[in-house]
């Protein structure tokens, strides 16, 4: 069984890792997994389940696929060596069962392969602006026309899976990616100064919007911040690196709504405020799923003012709307690592 998992960012490599992590537990077979070096390193030095599926796995680091970014000329570069990796790394790592990552261009050489996640890359880069891009232009026309002949199915979070998943694949529909709430031990707001998290990646145009935001609520009271690296220059008051906490030692998170970070929520009862970003059509669908599924709000970082945020995390941290949105999280149902496991040993075992 071979894994090949975008580098666009972490949340795919841990979700990737979990579901093979639980694969080497129900059947015996040699397991591959193609992803981003410094996604890999990291989650190696740091989640025991890495650490575990290194042990039994052969690991190949390199870069997958596009990356996203606010730039059309990064993205285009990120895409102009993928195609010829995609037969590189196909033929470098002959399997029974393909798994590849958002990513469809790997049926042009595995045309049997699965996909897994809840969005298609086709979907997130066809803006028309972005479409004006060669390489961009070439690279959806190419991923919709293999989805048209070859339908793959497609291991996806059945809450929030994007429109175009379900309309261009034989989606699987599974619970949320994490481990089922039961392992939750605190269900209220701290006794003392809620702790409030603020995640919103390394995309310079974001971070440079969010600086202003961040800053006025780092002077309110009733709470206390934790910020990601990226913005700690701005607020050097706030003295806790988001890094540097627990996810699970947090209140509130104040994010951008990648499925890593929400799955994380969702699996901690995590209640969140998400950042909704222009241009990319993942994000959008899933601040609009999140506050459908939860009530959580969102703000836009270009149009909203700093005002707006505060009184969003004011709000959050009032116990008895914190403990409705917990309220609501716990009703979403858990165990689709266990599902997307089953799923494929049960696909292995009929390819063999």
């Amino acid at each position: 069984m071979t894994a090949i998992v975008s580098s666009n960012g972490l949340g795919h490599l841990r979700r990737t890792i979990a579901v093979l992590d639980h694969v080497s537990t129900l059947v015996d077979t040699q397991i591959s997994l193609v992803c981003n070096q410094s996604h890999w390193e990291r989650l190696n030095d740091t989640w025991p389940v890495a650490a575990r599926l290194a042990e039994h796995a052969t690991v190949t680091p390199t870069t997958v696929g596009p990356l996203w970014s606010t730039e059309s000329e990064e993205i285009a570069r990120s895409l102009r060596s993928w195609p010829d990796n995609i037969a590189r790394l196909t033929s470098d790592h002959p399997a029974d069962l393909v798994i590849s990552d958002n990513l469809a261009g790997v049926l042009q050489v595995r045309p049997e392969a699965v996909l897994m996640g809840s969005f298609l890359w086709s979907s997130v880069l066809s803006n028309p602006l972005l479409l004006t891009v060669p390489e961009i232009g070439a690279f959806v026309e190419h991923e919709r026309t293999l989805l048209a002949n070859h339908r793959p199915p497609m291991l996806c979070v059945a809450d929030v899976a994007m429109p175009d998943v379900l309309d261009q694949t034989t989606a699987v529909p599974l619970p949320w990616m994490c481990q089922p709430h039961n392992g939750i031990t605190r269900n209220t707001l701290r006794e003392h100064l809620p702790v409030v998290g603020v995640a919103v990646g390394a995309t310079a145009a974001i971070v440079e919007a969010m600086c202003p935001m961040v800053q006025r609520l780092a002077r309110c009271r009733g709470f206390n911040l934790a910020v990601d690296p990226q913005l700690a220059a701005c607020v050097p008051e706030a003295g806790v690196l988001f890094r540097d906490i627990p996810l699970q030692d947090l209140d509130v998170v104040v994010c951008r709504p990648g499925m890593g970070t929400l799955t994380d929520c969702v699996g901690l009862r995590l209640p969140m405020i998400t950042l909704r970003e222009h241009g990319n059509s993942e994000m959008d669908h899933l601040t609009t799923r999140m506050e459908q599924l939860v009530g959580a709000p969102s703000f836009d970082i270009y149009s909203d003012d700093g005002d707006s945020l505060t009184t969003m995390v004011r709000d959050m941290v009032v116990p008895h709307r914190h403990a409705a949105m917990r309220t609501a999280l716990g009703r979403l149902k858990t165990g689709g690592i266990q599902g997307a496991a089953d799923w494929l040993v049960r696909r292995l075992t009929k390819s063999t």
